[in-house]
């Protein structure tokens, strides 16, 4: 079969990807919009990160010369926090243990003494001052030198220890809403007082994945594998971007990969946006702050936020677009013709061996009985990888599902289901062959039959584990063979059935050639009864 050049594949590929870019923008005009960084659930501003060797920013070298245009943004570890090692204050002499009131050991702390004390004389109790002692002073000042030198190194080790486990709950946070959450890299910090809308947030965005490494323990900050976005919908307005001006922008950013922590490049990029903005638009390198005013300001701000995932098609385009932008998935003739690329004629497929309609195929191993949709849905998903069942209640697609589990299994196949209900699992597995339903386990409930399921399944694999391998091929022979028989005998009485049916239309051999219902209508027609019989059967 013709395949596509390099230069048609890549085509389809970019004009696929700008299809389902303007599906999803187009979507998301119709879901909230946020304008300001306050709405979201987690922010941290990556300037507020305390200065400390356990916490390192990295920064992003875009490679204009790849052949990719977003290879060599985000190459490395955007962030990096490891958790420090904290010291303790240095201990108060005994002298001056009963006179420290609380907070010393807090290094931003202070150091704060009683001016006076109740102490016990005998059996009377008397007030004594701090000074009465003239060791307390002298110690006091010694102990304040050691403490105020251990509390200015131990500040930023604090300081980045709290940083370490606010992103520890967030990793944890994400491993358990990563259906509904997703953590993003922003930059380019616009802040506008458009008519009524108060704007601060930031327009150029990148998807993150924070890593934890237990080993050292480490918190990393990589890219997503996906390429970065430009919050259109805060740029475009009556007073904001024409949609042209807009999607010439995104097809730069889409062909040089700009990345929030990139500096020349990505501020020529910034720089030109709030320029089209308005003709007093801004441009900062480095955020200072101040009233948002009317004039559009953009500044370099690098932020971390918390982004709730979008519902509706706006998710839906987003999901085909992670698979788009993945190398190894190739354009379905369908969206090349949508697009404008013809693919190449496929070539006709091979015709299928004709089996008897009481037997089975020899290539199609279904564990239950079966009719011919059945039979070329199998067939149908092993030429095309996805076939898509659709039917009403009741009319067996639970029964096929089941009977393709277990012509994959006996393939070798490993094969998972997923579904919105429970219900729909646990009606699916009772129709699934009684050998293999075992080895179904449910994994999406912590109930009681769900940690039984897992017992029952872990015990067969052990009973087929601990059995021989020279029995268990020498039973996989004989079933075959006994299967092979069964189809030969039956594929046999489908013939003979054939024949015997075929001889009642072959003609006979008399002078007057007529096949055997000819020559009995007429035999009928000659009877006593055979007019109104011959007038029957005409």
């Amino acid at each position: 079969m013709p395949e596509l050049s390099n230069e048609q594949q890549q085509s389809a590929r970019e004009r696929t990807l700008q299809l389902f870019r303007f599906l999803k923008a187009y979507a998301e005009r119709r879901e909230s919009l946020k304008r300001t960084l306050a709405e979201h659930e987690w922010v941290l501003r990556l300037r507020d990160l305390p200065a400390h060797p356990c916490v390192v920013v990295g920064h992003v070298l875009l490679n204009s010369g790849a052949e990719d245009p977003n290879e060599g943004a985000g190459n490395g570890t955007l962030l990096t926090i490891r958790r420090p090692r904290l010291t303790d204050p240095p201990k108060p002499p005994k002298v001056l243990e009963d006179w420290l009131e609380k907070g010393w050991q807090d290094p931003n702390g202070e150091i704060r003494v009683r001016a006076e004390m109740h102490v016990r004389r005998g059996n009377d109790t008397v007030t004594e001052a701090f000074a009465a002692d003239e060791q307390r002073p002298v110690a006091l000042a010694e102990w304040r030198a050691r403490w105020e030198a251990w509390a200015q190194s131990e500040r930023p080790a604090r300081a980045a220890m709290k940083a370490f486990e606010r992103l520890y709950q967030l990793y944890s946070r994400i491993g358990l809403e990563s259906e509904r959450v997703e953590l993003m890299l922003g930059d380019g910090q616009l802040r506008w007082q458009r008519d009524s809308e108060r704007i601060d947030h930031p327009v150029l965005l990148q998807r993150v994945q924070l890593e934890f490494d237990a080993d050292v323990p480490e918190l990393r900050l990589t890219d997503a594998d996906r390429a970065p976005e430009l919050y259109g919908a805060l740029l475009t307005s009556p007073d904001g971007l024409p949609p042209q001006q807009l999607t010439q922008l995104r097809r730069e950013l889409e062909t040089r990969g700009y990345h929030p922590l990139e500096r020349e490049a990505t501020d020529g990029f910034l720089k030109r946006v709030a320029q089209l903005l308005g003709s007093r638009g801004v441009f900062r390198p480095d955020p200072l702050g101040g009233p948002i005013t009317a004039d559009p300001v953009i500044e370099r701000d690098p932020v971390l936020f918390l982004r709730l995932r979008v519902l509706g098609y706006s998710a839906a385009f987003d999901r085909v677009l992670e698979e788009l932008e993945s190398a190894d998935v190739e354009i379905p003739s369908a969206l090349m013709r949508l697009v404008g690329i013809e693919p190449p004629p496929s070539e006709p497929e091979g015709e299928t061996e004709l089996h008897s309609p009481w037997g089975e195929p020899p290539d199609i191993l279904l564990s239950k009985p079966a009719n011919a949709e059945q039979i070329a849905i199998a067939r149908a998903l092993e030429r095309h990888r996805a076939v898509q069942v659709q039917g009403p209640p009741g009319t067996g697609k639970s029964h096929t599902i089941a009977n393709l589990i277990g012509h994959l299994v006996a393939n070798g196949k490993r094969v998972l289901v997923t579904s919105h209900t429970t219900k729909a699992l646990r009606v699916l597995r009772q129709h699934i062959v009684e050998p293999l339903r075992p080895l179904a386990v449910a994994v999406l409930e912590n109930d009681l039959e769900g940690r039984q399921q897992m017992e029952e399944a872990v015990r067969q694999i052990l009973a087929k584990l601990t059995e021989s391998s020279e029995r268990l091929t020498k039973d996989v022979e004989s079933l075959s063979a006994d299967r092979a028989k069964l189809n030969a005998a039956i594929d046999e009485v489908t013939r003979d059935l054939e024949t015997a049916r075929a001889a009642e239309y072959r003609p006979t051999a008399e002078a007057a050639p007529r096949t055997p219902l000819q020559a009995a209508l007429q035999c009928c027609g000659e009877s006593r009864k055979g007019p109104a019989l011959a007038s029957a059967f005409a």
